[in-house]
């Protein structure tokens, strides 16, 4: 089935495990880590709260001896909500909205990822955007029978293609790819990999990271419309992507 065909379509029964809309950007030097990790601290909803650090290391390589040195350093907060199926993120390098299963709409889920984002921005005050990304993991359960070898192609479009003078029984696999959408414009990440949900059931693995690297000034209010813009493109390439890496035998798994 043509993937033109297809895009716009809404699954009752998506497959989406998580949604991800990540903001990246450049913060001012007056800023720190305590008004970072103040963001949301009495947002409705997401009562609850884990402080984030990074963390750095550096191995020095001398004539005599080898050493190593790691630091902890705080670098914001993680807020959850009273459901545990919603978390945001407010650290020194950039805002995270997440959203796990079950995954409602676009509409839904922007609207809440903006809505905090603009709390990010009124505090953090970021004089530049650097990247945004919107990942999707999604997990398409298959159902087998013990025993039984599971052919990739009935489900899949994108799949390892194994050698013919080699067996064809997959264990297991892992594949990462990265893609050019469009030139000097969005780009693609895409992991593949399968899980054992149960001894009857198969997890075809299916995350799907589109991204944009651009700076971009983030003072002027009107980053909140160029910002909109590219997430709504972001999401049709995702869908895009999404339909290019199924068949339409999957598709009935999600009706």
């Amino acid at each position: 089935q043509a993937v033109s065909e297809t895009l716009g379509r809404r699954y009752p029964n998506a497959p989406i495990n998580e949604a991800v809309f990540d903001v990246r950007v450049q913060l001012p030097e007056s800023v720190d880590v305590d008004q970072v990790r103040g963001i949301g601290q009495h947002e409705a909803g997401y009562p609850t709260s884990e402080e984030i650090f990074r963390i750095q290391s550096q191995v020095v390589i001398g004539p005599a001896q080898l050493a190593s040195d790691t630091q902890r350093a705080p670098n914001g907060v993680l807020r959850r909500s009273s459901d545990g199926l919603q978390v945001f993120q407010a650290r020194l390098d950039g805002f995270t909205f997440s959203r796990l299963r079950p995954y409602q709409e676009w509409a839904t889920f922007s609207t809440e990822a903006f809505r905090l984002w603009r709390l990010y921005r009124s505090v953090a005050l970021p004089t530049s955007v650097l990247r945004i990304a919107l990942r999707y993991i999604n997990q398409i359960d298959v159902s087998i029978e013990p025993g039984q070898l599971l052919d990739l192609s009935v489900y899949l479009r994108t799949y390892p293609e194994i050698s013919p003078l080699l067996p064809q029984t997959i264990d297991g696999y892992f594949s990462n790819v990265q893609l050019m959408l469009r030139e000097a414009g969005p780009k693609l990440q895409l992991i593949q990999t399968v899980m054992i949900s149960s001894p009857n059931i198969l997890g075809l693995i299916l995350d799907i990271d589109v991204f944009w690297e651009e700076a971009l000034g983030a003072t002027n209010e009107e980053i909140q419309t160029v910002l909109g813009e590219r997430f709504d493109l972001l999401r049709d390439y995702k869908n895009a992507v999404f339909e290019a890496c199924i068949t339409a035998e999957t598709r009935k798994l999600f009706e």
